[in-house]
């Protein structure tokens, strides 16, 4: 299965290389506009599903809003909740909008093996002849990630020697070109190389760390923060500040220990991405809202709330100082005030009983003697 997927790609990338004048670094540009173009359809897709996050912002502010400046676990669950259902009601979902970035990884792992075995997916060379290939070139480290470049360039020195066991497979002519302005870019770049032409490979890391840089930078203002103005704002500004450097130098660690034309790739691949990112947003922008849209959608918001609220007609529920919703306590009921007996008919209701009254309606009893003493004065 990983190998018919290989091919696939190898095929793409021998097509790129047959219509690029046989020159790898053009196929690689080539193929780099090809993925583009391919995953087209999944960055519309992206610009739309964040076009609809961002159509949903004034609403999500609104439920934070209304649990601002509580911090603690329950609230904080309650309210991501809350916009949880907001996105489920309106049919959204915050992870539609991955696809695009978790395809790029699988297709860079690809595109390297394709790169570092030029026999096997580029000249559909079967294995077991590239096998006796390395034999008869007397190279023992055949997992080596140059192995198939040694060969090839032991290859084109003597091919005659290699003529019996390439029959039919592949010829002199049939040899991948990885040369640019005879540049040989198989070389992995090193620090301790500094012939002119490692001088040149070394450009490869530091092209690749300032397009990436940069790169990211044109991105963040073409791309919708769902972040931005939350309380979680400030902590995914620090971390998106160390994402900053630590990407791009992520790169040129990997451009050190990868052949060079893998970092050339990558270059062209953040350049296409960056100038398809920007036209994206041009044609598809994202949508910007006042302070009046904010609070237009906070009444919605509160509006909701009050009509969702029990009939009038119930017993009313009490705040509590830790609550989460209106729904935590119950209002204590009051305690029921003493029944007066009807007085007993005969000689027994002749006989006055002593009242025993409790202290909340001896309080009523003083509070009703000041009423009447006050009418009286009155009149």
């Amino acid at each position: 299965m990983i190998d018919a997927i290989l091919g696939f790609f190898g095929t793409i990338v021998k097509f790129c290389y047959n219509i690029g004048g046989k020159n790898y670094l053009i196929a690689l540009i080539l193929f780099a506009v090809v993925v583009k173009i391919a995953m087209l359809p999944l960055s519309i897709k992206q610009q739309k599903n964040s076009i609809k996050q961002a159509n949903l912002r004034p609403k999500e502010m609104a439920i934070r809003k209304r649990y601002a400046g509580r911090n603690d676990q329950p609230t904080q669950q309650k309210m991501q909740q809350d916009i949880l259902d907001l996105y489920q009601k309106e049919n959204f979902n915050p992870m539609g909008g991955c696809l695009p970035l978790l395809i790029q990884l699988p297709i860079l792992l690809a595109l390297y093996q394709v790169i570092i075995k030029p026999l096997q997916y580029l000249c559909k060379v079967p294995k077991d002849v590239i096998t006796k290939l390395y034999e008869v070139a007397e190279i023992t480290n055949k997992n080596a990630t140059d192995a198939q470049f040694k060969l090839i360039s032991a290859m084109k020195e003597n091919f005659a020697k290699f003529a019996e066991t390439a029959k039919g497979h592949i010829t002199e002519a049939d040899l991948p070109n990885f040369k640019f302005f005879g540049v040989d870019l198989t070389r992995t770049p090193s620090l301790d190389d500094m012939s002119k032409t490692g001088l040149v490979l070394l450009l490869v890391p530091v092209l690749t760390f300032v397009f990436m840089y940069f790169g990211m930078k044109i991105n963040k203002k073409f791309t919708y923060n769902a972040a931005a103005g939350t309380e979680q704002d400030a902590a995914t500004g620090c971390s998106m500040k160390i994402m900053d450097w630590m990407m791009p130098l992520m790169s040129v660690y990997i451009t050190f220990i990868v052949p060079a034309v893998i970092g050339i790739y990558w270059i062209f691949n953040n350049i296409f991405g960056t100038i398809q990112q920007v036209i994206l947003a041009k044609l598809l922008p994202i949508p910007q809202f006042t302070e009046e849209d904010y609070k237009r959608a906070e009444k919605e918001m509160n509006g909701k709330i009050k009509k969702e609220k029990k009939p009038s007609g119930e017993k009313k529920k009490v705040r509590s100082l830790h609550r989460i919703d209106e729904e935590d306590y119950e209002e204590p009921k009051a305690e029921a005030k003493p029944k007066k007996t009807e007085q007993a008919k005969g000689l027994a209701g002749m006989i006055e009983k002593p009242e025993v009254k409790s202290d909340e309606v001896k309080e009523e009893a003083a509070e009703e003697a000041k009423e009447e003493v006050k009418e009286t004065e009155e009149e």
